[in-house]
Parts: C-alpha cells; sequence; structure tokens
C-alpha cells in the first residue's frame, strides 16, 4: 500500500505533503508515514493489526523535525488501541537535547480529545519564534499541562514554573535592559479564545542598561 497527498487543507490546517506506505495483511501490518507542515515535518513509524473492530500495536519511531521549537524524537515505544469509540496510548515522551515534553493522550466520541502531561527543562530560547526580535529570554522552564478538546473548542491549563534568570529587551537606541527574576511561576487558563493569565515573581534588581 503507498499513497501521497499534497495542499491538503483541513479548516486553517494546510498539510502540504504527506506519504503513507505500508506492508502486511490487515490482522498484522507495518506502516511509514511522513507529514510535512508549515509547522514542521512528522515522520512516524507503526506496527500492529486490526481485530475485533479495534487497531492495536505499537510505534517504535517518532520524529517532530524543523519545527519553531527545534527537533524532537520519541525517547521509548508506545502502545496505542484505536477505534471508533475510544483511542488511548501510554506515555509520549520527545527528547530535544536534554529537554523532555510528556503526554498521555485519550479520545472518546463523547468527551473529545485530552492530552495531560508534563514539559522538563524546556530551553526558554525555543519561545524565540513567538517573542518580539527586540526580546530574548534566559534559562529553562517546567511546566505541567492539561489540554482537551470540547465541542471542537480548546481548552487548556498550564502550570508554567521557571528557575531564576533573566529577560533582556534591547531599546530603539541600541541599549539592553536586563531584568533578573526568582520565584517565578504562572498558571494560564484557555477557554476558546479567552486566556486568563495568573503570575508572580520576585525582582531581584533593577533594570541595568549596556551600550551595544
Amino acid at each position: 500500500m503507498n499513497g501521497k497527498l499534497t495542499d491538503f487543507k483541513t479548516g486553517e490546517t494546510l498539510i502540504q505533503a504527506a506519504t503513507l506506505a505500508g506492508e502486511g495483511t490487515v490482522a498484522s501490518h507495518r506502516v511509514t508515514a511522513q507529514v510535512i507542515h508549515e509547522a514542521g515535518k512528522l515522520d512516524v513509524v507503526a506496527s500492529g493489526g486490526w481485530k475485533n473492530a479495534q487497531w492495536q500495536g505499537t510505534i517504535p519511531s517518532l520524529t517532530l523535525r524543523d519545527t519553531p521549537a527545534g527537533d524532537w524524537k520519541m525517547l521509548d515505544p508506545i502502545n496505542v488501541q484505536a477505534s471508533a469509540k475510544a483511542l488511548s496510548s501510554s506515555l509520549i515522551c520527545l527528547n530535544n537535547q536534554g529537554a523532555r515534553a510528556c503526554g498521555k493522550p485519550t479520545w472518546t466520541p463523547a468527551a473529545g480529545f485530552s492530552i495531560a502531561g508534563d514539559l522538563q527543562q524546556i530551553p526558554l530560547v525555543m519561545l524565540r519564534p513567538w517573542l518580539p526580535e527586540t526580546v530574548s529570554a534566559a534559562g529553562t522552564a517546567n511546566a505541567d499541562y492539561r489540554f482537551e478538546q470540547r465541542g471542537g473548542k480548546p481548552v487548556a491549563n498550564i502550570a508554567l514554573r521557571l528557575p531564576d534568570s533573566s529577560v533582556s529587551v534591547r531599546g530603539s537606541k541600541g541599549k539592553t535592559e536586563t531584568l533578573q527574576y526568582s520565584n517565578t511561576r504562572a498558571d494560564v487558563s484557555l477557554s476558546d479564545r479567552q486566556m486568563e493569565v495568573q503570575a508572580q515573581l520576585d525582582l531581584v534588581s533593577e533594570l541595568w542598561a549596556i551600550t551595544r
């Protein structure tokens, strides 16, 4: 089995290209797939079989490449069960040079899609694509999160924890102002298009400037 898809759009999501190759039987097969999206590339390998109206198998390899947050590779194989009534898997963990992102997804027609997990040692430099060019952040962050899709609308809760570090802002006259902080945390709640943020931090020092 081989298939190819180009310029496929669903909602606001555009898949630039996708390829699928498989071998074996319905009861026992191996599938490889690659998806190219503007946000990055996905490569995945799955082995399993279809029995009693359910697909059950393992995903031994999964990588994300060329994403705004860098390249990510799955640490351990995951077990998956999928049918028209439900989807579940074991814990999925991706690694990027010491940074780790883990989550356990589930789906049912009634409850929709959800995933909960944690982020560890995520470099704040990965936020660079979403920050103004004049702002840079140092250090790493840890977080616990839960994301749900309710009635087609996203609902998320994120508890973000940052170690002592600093953020720098470059002014229009070429001066860089740096703010050092400690004991920083932020709790973010998202419901459809409404976001609520509760944050706190302790300032270690006042702003100071360096002429560049």
